[in-house]
């Protein structure tokens, strides 16, 4: 009888923890293309949340210089006011575009599929405006952010809106 001990066959060395260096790389990348999946997915989300609109800002700044021209005021009074106009309007639309709005000029709008939000920001900077005005720091006359004549032209953007179409 022969009774040889055999020497157990050489095994490959793995890698860590029983897994080849082949299969730790192959999770790794797993790992890495679900972590950057759902990256995608929530960036995808949140570009479908945001909404399209638009201003009309030329409108919007002939009315108050109008209305400034029409007020009566000293110069240094209009360059105020016009300042305080213009720093208000620029903070109603950097609050909407942070909000997850995309606004556009409505001058650049060639279609009509883009909803115009030029009344909305309009009441916004009228009523910031007369709130500013009426605090202790500020004199009680108030100038308007929109002339009578432009508080009916909503209306009348609307229905020529409406006509155009």
């Amino acid at each position: 009888m022969n009774t040889e001990l055999t020497a157990p066959a050489p095994t490959k060395p793995r890698g860590f923890a029983g897994f080849s260096w082949p299969q730790l790389l192959g999770g790794v990348v797993a790992v890495g293309a679900l972590v950057w999946g759902v990256w995608l997915t929530q960036e995808v989300d949140q570009l479908k949340a945001r909404r399209t609109v638009s201003v009309s800002l030329s409108a919007m700044i002939n009315d108050f210089v109008m209305a400034q021209a029409r007020s009566g005021n000293s110069p240094e009074q209009v360059e105020r006011e016009t300042a305080h106009f213009m720093a208000t309007l620029q903070g109603i639309l950097k609050a909407r575009a942070q909000a997850g709005e995309t606004i556009l000029v409505s001058e650049a709008v060639i279609s009509e599929s883009v909803p115009d939000i030029t009344p909305q920001i309009r009441a916004k900077v009228g009523e910031a405006m007369v709130a500013s005005a009426s605090a202790p720091a500020r004199p009680s006359s108030v100038i308007p952010a929109m002339p009578p004549a432009a508080q009916s032209a909503p209306a009348l953007e609307q229905g020529n809106a409406s006509a155009n179409r």
